[in-house]
């Protein structure tokens, strides 16, 4: 499932649309911005594109259509975007700008957006069970199952554990984490999918973690 460092590499593979024409509408692509799990294209009139990609989505900018395309937009010079959705439980929608700027606010900060300090003083407003609260989106958006696992075996953190049980040490090192292992270790395989690692189910999906170490 692409996390939020998905998220951006896929911004960073169509910032390059930004200021073309859609050839359909006329419209100007005033910008393209990342956050957590959706990416923004705000465009002229008003109007803005919410992406978002499920499972097993993404988006490109190439000439020709990947397989499982779902949606196209052709401009006036250059490549088209595409928008991809394999099993389709993604999202594109075309809403008014006003309504994209409240889905970005309903969204936590991304640590790739953010200061390690920022996310820092969440940690210090919320309680709830490690495991959940990292997966909330509203909390702090882009962790995924995958960076869920690596980030609480860096921090040798159980993932049972409740926030605010955390000493203040240990919640300047979950900062940290979240940071780097979503900036320079975002596919690190020590954990998630390990067959030695031991599983349990949260809120429906599994958490990997290794016992002797995340105490």
């Amino acid at each position: 499932m692409p996390e939020g460092n998905d998220i951006h590499d896929f911004y960073r593979d169509i910032k390059g649309i930004e200021g073309r024409t859609i050839k359909s509408t006329g419209q100007k692509i005033l910008r393209v911005y990342p956050k957590g799990k959706v990416i923004f294209v705000d465009l002229s009139g008003n109007q803005t594109i919410v992406m978002r990609f499920g499972m097993t989505g993404y988006v490109t900018v190439a000439k020709e259509p990947p397989r499982y395309t779902k949606k196209t937009v052709t401009f006036t010079h250059g490549d088209p975007l595409h928008w991809v959705s394999v099993r389709k439980l993604g999202s594109y929608k075309v809403v008014r700008t006003p309504t994209a700027h409240q889905i970005a606010e309903t969204l936590g900060p991304d640590p790739l957006l953010r200061p390690t300090w920022v996310i820092r003083m969440r940690l210090d407003r919320r309680s709830g069970t490690l495991g959940r609260v990292l997966m909330d989106q509203s909390f702090i958006s882009g962790i995924g199952n995958r960076l869920r696992a690596q980030i609480l075996w860096e921090a040798r953190l159980n993932p049972h554990r409740k926030l605010s049980d955390l000493t203040p040490r240990e919640k300047d090192t979950l900062a940290t984490k979240i940071h780097d292992v979503m900036k320079f270790r975002p596919y690190a395989d020590d954990v998630y999918r390990n067959p030695k690692a031991r599983r349990n189910v949260m809120d429906g999906r599994v958490v990997w973690w290794f016992p002797d170490r995340q105490k």
